[in-house]
């Protein structure tokens, strides 16, 4: 099937980053690209700008979500930047300086997801055959 989203998933924790996958993929048909540092994301959107949105989180070695988010605003401002995080400083001044479009906290975050994304991407898409996940993600992560 071929994806109408790119979307860019951002967190240091593999698997906080499938559990985001298989959100998006179980709703979505979209391709999925994903990076573990804040650094990282900017590399990819400098290769290839070409995103539909972007999931992030906040606290990560090498680039927070902060930086990110500063970054996107000024490079790319019509991409869509949902936070996802534990515990973010809503203060940093890279967040009173741009308008994140949705901030979700964890550990909840499958379902406010699905409905960030079908606001944001225009309604559901068909999902994918499956969706790509460990079953020692899920063991770690529990109930869904």
């Amino acid at each position: 099937m071929d994806a109408k989203h790119k979307i860019l998933v951002v967190d240091d924790e593999a698997d906080i980053r499938e559990l985001i996958r298989f959100a998006i993929e179980s709703s979505f048909a979209a391709e999925i690209v994903d990076a573990s540092t804040g650094n990282q994301a900017i590399a990819l959107l400098k290769g290839d700008p070409a995103f539909s949105l972007i999931v992030s989180d906040y606290y990560m070695q090498d680039g927070t979500g902060g930086d990110l988010f500063k970054h996107v605003k000024n490079h790319f401002p019509a991409i869509p930047f949902i936070l996802v995080t534990a515990a973010a400083d809503m203060k940093d001044p890279a967040f009173s300086a741009g308008k994140l479009d949705g901030y979700i906290e964890k550990p909840s975050v499958i379902i406010p997801l699905k409905k960030l994304l079908t606001a944001l991407l225009s309604g559901p898409q068909p999902p994918e055959a499956y969706c790509r996940i460990r079953t020692p993600t899920l063991v770690r992560i529990g109930k869904l």
